[in-house]
């Protein structure tokens, strides 16, 4: 951020208040107090601008933090495969496993990134023993490999995502086999704990697990068992799919029209979490409302490959037009609002196209010194995954 754009944001919230100043003061005396306030907020502008200014400067010159994990892989479950060769294909450096950005000094934010030791894909091929008597011989690749902070108003794991595929190669060619694909979450204990600590202990975790999928994928392939579950053997072409909603509510005297916009992953088990944005305007007996929630919270079960229950709850701000606006003041603008709707929906799996869901509604709402009120409605949505 220079120096134009602070400045540029301070004129504009300095024009802000004078139109409130000038809304709220009495016409006797509104020049004076207009000046008087004038020469206040240049001060108090000088001073922002001293101490935010060089802050924002600095940020751009500090060297991002870099943690390294141990990551040792497990080499207790058995083998009954041979691993020729790990490719890692994400554009990011070969050991990052972790990107965010953290706050320093209670003001300064820095991004902060974790590592491995050691390359990622050397670490994972160093976790496969030599069997004796091995089935197939595979080839493994990383396309997606990251560690998440779910950071949703009910929950907030830990989660590992990871796309894996799999080849098998023959005497003349290599086959796909398909892509192990995980949302594996972790919930650290309530002790709290270093954050490279609880890193380890995710990746130790889920490397048992990855270990499992591995043997079992072998036996699958020579129709010794079922395939494991977070096996999907059509090809992934992308790591997550977008999805754009619209939504309708009608209630007793209310009606509603929504948007939201949210990414998911690739679908493996039957739970599935993830947040999305939301726009909201809704038209009542007394009032029309815009509201905005950033993290709507959906808690979706995979009925079938074709059908899905989805349970959302959302914290939204809204700003209110009143209708008789002559005991209105001007804090009763703003609404605070819980909303849920629980919705069965037509969404296939692990794949694009339109999206239908149907269901029930419910919202409470608050303005200042007003009682809370409840609504309830009937919910029609129509979307497209991308």
């Amino acid at each position: 951020m220079d120096m134009h754009t602070v400045t540029k944001n301070f004129t504009f919230c300095h024009s802000l208040f004078l139109n409130i100043f000038v809304l709220i003061t009495p016409r006797r005396g509104i020049i004076s107090g207009i000046e008087s306030i004038c020469f206040l907020m240049t001060k108090v502008y000088i001073i922002l601008l001293i101490m935010l200014f060089p802050v924002r400067v600095l940020t751009q010159y500090i060297t991002t933090d870099t943690l390294y994990v141990d990551f040792v892989p497990d080499t207790l479950v058995p083998v009954n495969y041979v691993v020729s060769g790990v490719t890692d294909n994400r554009p990011v450096p070969p050991g990052l496993i972790s990107y965010t950005k953290k706050t320093k000094y209670l003001m300064l934010p820095v991004d902060q990134a974790l590592h491995t030791r050691a390359d990622l894909a050397d670490i994972l091929l160093r976790g496969f023993q030599q069997p004796s008597s091995p089935l197939d011989t595979l080839l493994l690749g990383i396309n997606t490999f990251i560690i998440d902070r779910y950071k949703g108003y009910l929950k907030n794991p830990y989660i590992l995502k990871a796309d894996i595929p799999v080849y098998r190669l023959s005497a003349n060619d290599t086959l796909y086999a398909g892509t192990l694909v995980y949302n594996y979450e972790y919930q650290p204990p309530r002790k709290k704990k270093k954050t490279v600590q609880v890193y380890e202990q995710i990746l130790g975790k889920w490397h048992t697990e990855f270990k499992m999928d591995m043997m079992i994928t072998a036996g699958y392939l020579h129709d010794h068992n079922p395939a494991p579950e977070n096996l999907v053997e059509k090809s992934l072409k992308k790591s997550h799919f977008l999805h754009l909603q619209i939504g309708a509510v009608t209630g007793l005297h209310f009606w509603q029209l929504e948007g939201e916009l949210y990414f998911t992953r690739p679908e493996t088990g039957k739970r599935q979490l993830f947040l999305g944005s939301i726009v909201r305007y809704q038209h009542t007996d007394d009032f029309e409302m815009i509201g905005f929630g950033k993290k709507a919270e959906h808690f979706s079960t995979r009925i079938d490959d074709n059908w899905t229950f989805d349970i959302a709850a959302n914290v939204l701000v809204g700003f209110l037009k009143w209708k008789d606006t002559e005991n209105i003041k001007l804090y009763q603008i703003p609404q605070f609002s819980l909303s849920s709707f629980q919705t069965a929906g037509f969404n296939r799996k692990n794949a694009g196209g339109i999206q239908l869901r149907a269901g029930l509604f419910e919202n409470l709402y608050y303005v200042i010194e007003m009682k809370p009120k409840l609504q309830a409605g009937i919910y029609l949505g129509a979307g497209y995954k991308f």
